[in-house]
């Protein structure tokens, strides 16, 4: 843990887009199990996306017909991925820093329409929930079960 709270002391993090979360990170219970491994801003079709931290951007390009754009970070083993694009606006290889344009929204990814972006962090090849490392956490939200 020390590692990764020197790396939030000394690295500047954005937010992607300036709307709000609709959708929260849900770890998966195993590598190939269920989950939603990041979360969704809601935003319009074509705001620009913005890289969340520096690096280098390890893929820029379409998958399925929409754009994705993974970076890895300075810290090792850290990469963070933003989904659901319309373009990229940066190639691989190409060097980034904390919120420069590297997409447009807009994209048509399953179970997500062209008003949210998903971005995901992996740490060590693990996903973790981007929320905390860009301080957007906020409460979690509770939902009560009748137990009778």
């Amino acid at each position: 843990m020390r590692a990764s709270v020197t790396v939030l002391a000394r690295t500047q993090w954005v937010r992607p887009v300036p709307g709000p979360i609709v959708r929260r990170f849900i770890a998966p219970a195993t590598p190939y199990g269920p989950g939603h491994r990041g979360i969704d801003f809601r935003t319009t079709a074509s705001t620009n996306v913005v890289a969340a931290g520096g690096g280098r951007v390890l893929f820029a390009g379409s998958v399925a017909g929409d754009f994705h754009v993974t970076i890895r970070h300075p810290t090792s083993g850290w990469v963070t991925g933003y989904s659901n694009l319309a373009s990229a606006a940066v190639r691989s290889g190409q060097l980034v820093r904390a919120g420069d344009v590297i997409g447009r929204a807009g994209g048509h990814l399953v179970h997500h329409d062209p008003t949210t972006v998903h971005v995901s962090l992996r740490i060590d090849g693990q996903y973790r929930d981007p929320a905390t490392l860009l301080g957007v956490a906020g409460r979690p939200r509770v939902h009560l079960v009748s137990l009778g």
